[in-house]
């Protein structure tokens, strides 16, 4: 995913299939990132019914993670496929993965 256009199309057709989406902003030399990482690519195959994708936050993609007010890395952006604004965004530590596997299974429940 390099551009608006390229998350939009992710978001259109997951909500096609009717999934979730879940989006790690990364930058590839954040230590914060990569202790994450590993964490969140665990939650993914976890949860096969939820689309997992992980975008690095660049210069040469500025448009992108400035146009979604992408804070910080690492930062989380979730979607469902009944509501195709944004629903839940956070920052994305490795201390914070417990809470995001909890809040991906609330929404599975229906609880969210």
């Amino acid at each position: 995913v390099r551009s608006l256009e390229d998350y939009k199309n992710v978001l259109d057709q997951a909500a096609e299939d009717d999934k979730m989406v879940a989006v790690f902003w990364y930058s590839p030399w954040c230590k914060a990132c990569k202790a994450a990482s590993p964490g969140f690519k665990t939650i993914a195959k976890n949860h096969p019914q939820i689309q997992f994708i992980q975008v690095p936050v660049l210069e040469d993609n500025a448009v992108l993670h400035q146009g979604l007010n992408v804070p910080s890395v690492p930062y989380m952006h979730l979607y469902t496929p009944d509501d195709p604004r944004l629903v839940e965004e956070s920052k994305m530590t490795r201390k914070k993965l417990s809470g995001f596997q909890k809040l991906l299974q609330d929404y599975e429940d229906g609880s969210c």
